[in-house]
This record gives structure tokens, C-alpha cells and sequence, in this order.
């Protein structure tokens, strides 16, 4: 069973084309793994379609870390789904 904090450190990964072992939590998305902030919608529309959530646009603008996209994603999962959110869509 992978974590919703897996899943986003895994999504991050995909989308910067960078191996999940760079994806530390303490990993600054610009700065350490070269998103721009085109990618980083990027990156919070795919959580959003794939975690079944929404974060609003001022919740992104906030989002220094991957931890901060953790801590993001977290907080908005219903509780108790910390550890299965829904399984991504087969669109």
C-alpha cells in the first residue's frame, strides 16, 4: 500500500523527470528540482485529478518544498484516507 505522501513525491518525480530519490521532502521545487511555476500547476492539477481533491490557487502560490506538497495534499484528504487515497482514474 503506497501513502498519499508517496504518491506525491512519485507524481512529483514523474512530472519534473527527475529520479524519486531527489524528491526528498526537504527538496525545494524550484530551486532543487528545476520546476517552474508552469510545472507546479501542472503538478496540483494531477494531484487534484488523481487524489480527488482541490487546492485552491493561493494553497499552490504557498508550496516551497515537497513537504509542502505533502502537507498540502494531507490536509485536504478526507480523514483516515491519509494511507489509501482513490486509485487513479483509468482515463
Amino acid at each position: 500500500m503506497v501513502g498519499a505522501g508517496e504518491r506525491v513525491r512519485e507524481l512529483i518525480a514523474r512530472k519534473l523527470d527527475q529520479p524519486l530519490a531527489a524528491v526528498r521532502p526537504e527538496a525545494r521545487l524550484k530551486e532543487d528540482l528545476e520546476a517552474d511555476s508552469l510545472a507546479l500547476v501542472d503538478i496540483a492539477m494531477s494531484l487534484e485529478d488523481e487524489l480527488g481533491i482541490t487546492i485552491p490557487d493561493e494553497a499552490v502560490e504557498r508550496i516551497q518544498t515537497v513537504r509542502d506538497a505533502i502537507e498540502c495534499v494531507l490536509a485536504r484528504l478526507p480523514v483516515g484516507d491519509e494511507n489509501e487515497p482513490p486509485a487513479p482514474s483509468a482515463a
